[in-house]
């Protein structure tokens, strides 16, 4: 083979031979992708060492394509292209088949346009970053039933199109072995590089340092243990480390039990319970943290929230399922400065108590720009209406100035927020 493509899948060069005795196959073939690289696999299916494949400066772009298109080799319809010098005709064909059969078939090998989650975020992968890698996988054993896999890969990720960050080369590394069946198995990743984070937001931040993760599975109870650390890792300039990081999962829940430290900060956030796969099971997790947990929405935020100074104290128990969690705990601020949509905020201060379905406001006052205020109170459900219970939360601003981009303005204000948060009903007056 001279050439080919198939969906994402691009070559240069392919080359194969492969030999059939008496039952006895074996194949050697080198596969050179469009982007560089060479890839050599070998398969003897009358030894133990059945499969040797080596991946020579690779690149994961083109990785990360291909991996796309092999996953998704049976729900999508795609088109092979490419030249075969030893196959000179080549026809499928529906003969045999009813005339609905036959429209069927020409139904489905249409080119389906829409493009899929995780279609855009490949896409988004190779907008954001490029790397090269080698490595070498070895399949092996005397059973289809006890097959062993051993793999090592080494490379690295720079970002690209960011000027503000530093796109040097993160150095990475993957080493898998264990069973492709059952059995316990382990997986190392050291290195990776936090700025893959990038990966999932739109407005980039400057990530630095790297993640090792120590993972050990068991195929036949479904299950895995791993710990993470971090390594000098940083969001903007502001350090931010991993005192503890502890995942489990067993009988399809993540049992969680994360720590994670800012640097001018002697306690830890924390993240503590259980996380179960299926959407409709619950939640049981403990979260607590002081003012930094306003310092890490800071960092992490688009640059429309800022957390000058102050104290915070949060607990909070989190149940219910994913799609409708409920909360039991407080919020207490003390003397806390915030910038709001370009807005100033001092003396914040108040108490906010989570009742599992409903938010109350002991009170909550601020001061605004130069003069002005602002001050809320009352309770209302996260859901729905409670019944029996006439909730509401009554905001109050006087001679509040808000500015955001060329908007600048005084606000006096009576409003009250009645129903639930996610379907509230807003009365009052502004002017």
């Amino acid at each position: 083979f001279s050439s080919g493509k198939y969906g994402n899948i691009k070559l240069s060069n392919s080359l194969f031979d492969f030999t059939l005795n008496k039952g006895i196959y074996h194949l050697n073939s080198s596969l050179y992708p469009i982007d560089g690289g060479m890839i050599d696999v070998k398969y003897k299916s009358d030894k133990n060492d059945i499969l040797n494949a080596s991946f020579i400066n690779i690149s994961t772009n083109w990785t990360a394509l291909t991996t796309f298109d092999i996953l998704n080799f049976n729900s999508e319809k795609v088109v092979a292209k490419g030249d075969a010098d030893d196959l000179n005709d080549f026809e499928i064909s529906s003969f045999g088949k009813t005339l609905k059969q036959q429209f069927n078939f020409i139904n489905n090998s249409r080119t389906n346009i829409q493009i899929s989650d995780k279609n855009r975020r490949i896409n988004r992968y190779n907008d954001k970053f490029s790397g090269r890698y080698d490595a070498t996988l070895n399949i092996y054993g005397d059973d289809t039933n006890n097959l062993q896999v051993k793999t090592n890969l080494i490379g690295y990720i720079q970002e690209k199109n960011y000027s503000k960050i530093d796109t040097k080369k993160n150095i990475f590394s993957v080493d898998l072995q264990g069973p492709l069946f059952k059995g316990n198995g382990s997986l190392k990743v050291n290195k990776l590089p936090l700025n893959l984070v990038n990966l999932f937001i739109n407005d980039p931040k400057e990530f630095k340092g790297n993640l090792d993760i120590n993972l050990n599975y068991d195929l036949d109870r479904k299950s895995f243990s791993s710990i993470i650390k971090s390594n000098n890792t940083s969001i903007d300039g502001q350090e931010i480390n991993l005192d503890k990081g502890q995942i489990i999962f067993r009988e399809d829940i993540f049992d969680i039990d994360l720590a994670l430290l800012l640097n001018k900060y002697p306690m830890p956030i924390t993240l503590v319970g259980l996380v179960p796969l299926n959407k409709n099971n619950q939640l049981d997790l403990r979260l607590n943290a002081n003012g930094q947990f306003l310092e890490l929405i800071d960092i992490l935020s688009d640059k429309d929230f800022y957390f000058n100074n102050g104290e915070a104290n949060l607990r909070l128990l989190i149940q219910g399922n994913i799609s409708k969690p409920i909360a039991n705990g407080f919020l207490v601020l003390n003397n806390a400065e915030v910038e709001l949509f370009s807005s100033n905020f001092s003396d914040v201060n108040g108490t906010l108590l989570f009742d599992f379905d409903q938010l109350e406001i002991k009170e909550l006052n601020a001061k605004g720009n130069n003069s002005g205020g602002i001050s809320a109170k009352g309770s209302l459900p996260f859901y729905k209406r409670l019944e029996k219970e006439e909730n509401s939360i009554n905001f109050i601003s006087d001679q509040f100035i808000f500015i955001k981009d060329n908007i600048n303005l005084t606000i006096n204000s009576d409003i009250n927020i009645s129903g639930s948060f996610s379907n509230p009903s807003i009365t009052g007056n502004i002017g």
